[in-house]
């Protein structure tokens, strides 16, 4: 290899590299690495496939390939090329199929090529995926090429294991978060139970105090007298004894059921996580324990509360390990049938006084009962909550925990909705600036509205409401399919009525129907604003076309809760979405009202009009997953931060996948960046081949931003930007668009 290819193969490197540590989102890191490597190789196609938990290879990146067919492409470990090379971990590379022997059938994954270079991407002691290029035949690819591939594969690698640890830490960080909430919660219920227990209490507790007293006072001493305050000491011990039982009802654990927060649950992940071993290891200790794994792969995931599940599994193995000697060895087996069947079996028995206590209720708090039985006690306790089964007792092999977890369709579909539906709202509340909203849907059989999802209410609210079609405002939207906005509660003559104490600080609120074939399937509430202000016009312009997301998504929800993989890809796209809106900075409703304008001015279709406000708030999302010194830098940028920055529209457009389906959005979000005269971006569109949503969009970007203070300048006037723009118009912006902006500022 000469010395000039060698050192434009470093500089490729050396860009790879820059690449990887330019962003921390893995769709714009894993972009860049393909379109980096496949401009250098001169191969007109590529891809960066992963394996997922089930070993199956998807594309997460691609080159020349279609969008849509490259996303529902999967392929198995050892099948194909791609499969092949995964499984073999191996690198394969074909001049041309039509002459290479070994590809007699020809090479079709994920389209028909002709020559191909595979790399497999190998993290730390496993295979994370492939990295493959196409189709370059003058000149072929040769032994070079793969051995550049491999090393951008490995780059690939060590990029694809900083981003797991990234993802692990946030779950992570989520699941303490979750833990916490769930403490305050239970601290703040505790609080109000010694309160409504010492009010309760009183009153019986005096009247026994003074019958009591009256009994002893010799003076008392007509038989019907004493006869009378005997009734009475009887009947109020009676009470206080049924009201200690319904606090303890209280207390129980049964009340967690109702704040169960299910999620999709790998059962190999929580058993590993409480042994804490490695996805490796088939073998570990606990304590004094030695456990053996029998876990097979691919197991199905199980619907239930991780936080509540992981402690489950945890209170088993403290009660096993205080039961069974140093020498006894536990054997950890998961069985899918009809049902998904843990196994614990010991090696030892344990002796029956101490089985025959192990999930007895009624000594469950004596203060002398051992702490490892009521370890069992809360772990049976949990799996009753979940509608699980768990056994314990001794059998031939020895003491034995069985736990049987059934498989039901409806289960999966109500924690799917919950799972989507929860964070969806919260990607709502950040869009539309609310602190108080929930999700309303129509039961199938009653046509009741249950709240579905809610942030800022209480729980017993959200479990207890139930609204007929007609009743109140939710009723009202949901019957007649059409929006409210209510400006002050106290005065509308609508629904007059009186503010809610404690739930909302303000008397206005917006509440909006789920459409489906003209049909309204639930209703989207929102109350207190986070600036304190009253629900506008705007505000109901802009939560419109949410509205019709929100239905989309509730029927990608319903496929995707029978199609395990697709679910897992939806609730972490609608994760990533929420992640960027909380994160991004470009809320400012100047953006909405000025789009709109300028479309009015121009002669806009009602649609675009409709979904301009939209439009405004999410176009630049893509931009939190780049380093915030490109975008305020005073040097001129690398050319790799210069694909970064390049890149943001594509990656708006894959935090949005989620739940955009709007061709007229998406073509917006991804032209923005073209220039009238054709030298924009990513497409070098020219004149009316760009969207006109996207060239009234880049025109308002650009002032809003000259408008605006930023870290490397100060911002510049109104009149100033608009004589910037008209420098530009008919080469950066389309001039009608910029007289449109002129006159909408002047109206």
């Amino acid at each position: 290899m000469g010395e000039r290819k060698c050192r434009e193969k470093l500089a490729l490197v050396g860009r790879v590299a820059e690449a990887v540590g330019a962003g921390d989102e893995s769709a714009t890191v894993t972009r860049l690495l393909v379109e980096l490597t496949a401009d250098f190789l001169e191969a007109p196609r590529g891809s960066l496939m992963l394996l997922d938990d089930h070993q199956e290879l998807f594309i997460v990146a691609s080159v020349g390939l279609d969008r849509e067919s490259a996303r529902a492409w999967r392929g198995r470990i050892a099948q194909g090329v791609a499969g092949r090379v995964a499984a073999q971990s191996t690198s394969l590379l074909c001049a041309d199929v039509l002459a290479d022997k070994r590809f007699s059938e020809g090479c079709r994954e994920p389209l028909s090529v002709r020559s191909f270079i595979s790399a497999p991407i190998i993290g730390k002691n496993r295979v994370l995926g492939v990295l493959n290029f196409y189709d370059r035949l003058t000149p072929p690819f040769d032994s070079d090429d793969l051995d550049l591939v491999g090393a951008i594969a490995s780059l690939a690698a060590l990029a694809m294991e900083k981003l797991i640890l990234a993802r692990n830490f946030q779950e992570r960080a989520a699941d303490i978060e979750e833990a916490n909430r769930r403490l305050s919660a239970q601290d703040l219920a505790k609080t109000e139970f010694l309160t409504r227990l010492s009010h309760e209490l009183r009153t019986p507790l005096n009247a026994i105090q003074g019958s009591l007293h009256l009994l002893r006072d010799e003076r008392v001493d007509d038989v019907a007298r004493r006869e009378e305050f005997l009734d009475i000491v009887a009947t109020e011990t009676e009470r206080l004894l049924g009201m200690v039982n319904r606090q303890l009802d209280f207390l129980r654990i049964e009340d967690e059921s109702r704040m169960l927060r299910k999620t999709f649950l790998s059962l190999d992940g929580i058993l590993r996580e409480a042994l804490r071993v490695t996805p490796e290891q088939k073998a570990a200790r606990y304590r004094q324990l030695a456990v053996e794994l029998d876990i097979p792969r691919n197991l199905e995931e199980v619907v239930g509360d991780k936080i509540l599940v992981g402690q489950m599994f945890v209170h088993l193995l403290d009660g096993l390990s205080a039961y069974l000697s140093p020498s006894a060895r536990l054997r950890i087996s998961v069985r899918e049938q009809e049902a998904v069947a843990v196994l614990l079996q010991a090696s030892e028995e344990v002796p029956e006084s101490v089985q025959d206590g192990l999930l007895a209720v009624k000594n469950i708090y004596r203060s002398d009962r051992p702490e490892e039985s009521v370890k069992f006690y809360l772990a049976m306790k949990v799996a009753e909550n979940h509608g699980w089964r768990l056994g314990i007792g001794n059998s031939e092999e020895g003491f034995r925990i069985s736990l049987h977890i059934p498989r039901a369709q409806a289960i999966r579909r109500d924690t799917a909705l919950a799972m989507v539906m929860d964070r969806a709202l919260g990607f709502v509340a950040e869009v539309l600036g609310v602190d108080t909203c929930s999700l309303m849907l129509s039961d199938e059989l009653t046509g009741e509205l249950t709240i579905r999802s809610a942030l800022g209410l209480d729980d017993w609210i959200v479990r207890q409401t139930r609204i007929r079609p007609g009743d109140r405002i939710a009723g009202w939207v949901a019957q007649e399919g059409r929006p409210v906005l209510v400006k002050d509660i106290e005065t509308d003559s609508r629904f007059a009525r009186k503010n809610l104490q404690g739930q909302y600080r303000s008397h206005s609120l917006l509440s909006l129907p789920l459409l489906h074939q003209g049909q309204a399937v639930g209703v989207l509430n929102l109350n207190n604003k986070k600036n304190g202000e009253p629900f506008s016009e705007q505000d109901l312009a802009l939560a419109a076309p949410i509205c019709e997301r929100l239905t989309q998504l509730l029927e990608k929800t319903a496929y995707s809760c029978d199609h395990e993989g697709q679910l897992r890809d939806l609730v972490a796209g609608l994760d990533a979405l929420l992640t960027a809106e909380q994160r991004y900075r470009k809320k400012n409703s100047r953006y909405a009202d000025l789009l709109v304008r300028v479309l009015e001015q121009i002669g806009a279709s009602p649609r675009e009009k409709t979904l301009a406000p939209y439009v405004a708030l999410v176009y630049d999302l893509g931009l939190i997953s780049q380093d915030e010194r490109l975008v305020t830098r005073k040097r001129p940028l690398t050319p790799v931060e210069a694909l970064v920055v390049r890149n943001h529209p594509q990656a708006t457009l894959d935090i949005l996948e989620s739940i955009e389906f709007s061709q007229v959005v998406a073509k917006a979000v991804l032209h923005h960046h073209e220039r009238y005269d054709g030298r924009g971006y990513p497409d070098g569109l020219a004149g009316d081949e760009i969207p006109l949503m996207a060239r009234a969009l880049a025109v308002v970007d650009a002032y809003c931003a000259m408008t605006e203070d930023r870290p490397y300048r100060a911002a510049l006037g109104s009149v100033e930007a608009l004589r910037e723009l008209e420098a530009g118009a008919g080469s950066l912006y389309d001039p009608r668009v910029v007289e449109a902006l002129e006159a909408a500022l002047v109206d």
